[in-house]
């Protein structure tokens, strides 16, 4: 299990993320042999999606999210939520439903039918 963040991968956020991966050992987790992050972080530029293991677990850092497009309008069809004292956007249940659907996978469609009970469940406390 780990966590999903759509980001805007310009040239400065690729620097910070890569700032912000060291110390906690980020390797590729699509790569077979899970090879290192690059040192250089410029290696990144044009990369759409950025998967990674690290010590503290997996995250996907998304340029595009399957269904919904960019970081605007992943933007757009979320919410802010604290989060531990943090305050994030966290992807509304209707557009994670539009990227479940597109995506298609068979754990999507898993994750549709709960994502569908939770909107149900939401709509009856309204």
């Amino acid at each position: 299990m780990g966590v999903d963040v759509c980001i805007a991968l310009n040239d400065e956020n690729l620097f910070r993320v890569h700032a912000a991966m060291q110390g906690i050992n980020p390797r590729f987790r699509m790569h077979p042999d899970r090879m290192p992050l690059w040192e250089d972080p410029k290696r990144l530029i044009g990369i759409k999606n950025i998967n990674l293991v690290t010590d503290l677990g997996q995250i996907d850092l998304l340029g595009e999210v399957t269904g919904v497009g960019g970081y605007e309008q992943v933007i757009a069809g979320s919410s802010e939520s604290d989060v531990g004292g943090f305050v994030v956007q966290v992807m509304g249940l209707e557009t994670l439903l539009v990227s479940k659907r597109a995506a298609g996978r068979p754990k999507d469609q898993l994750a549709i039918m709960h994502l569908e009970a939770a909107k149900r469940k939401q709509q009856e406390q309204q």
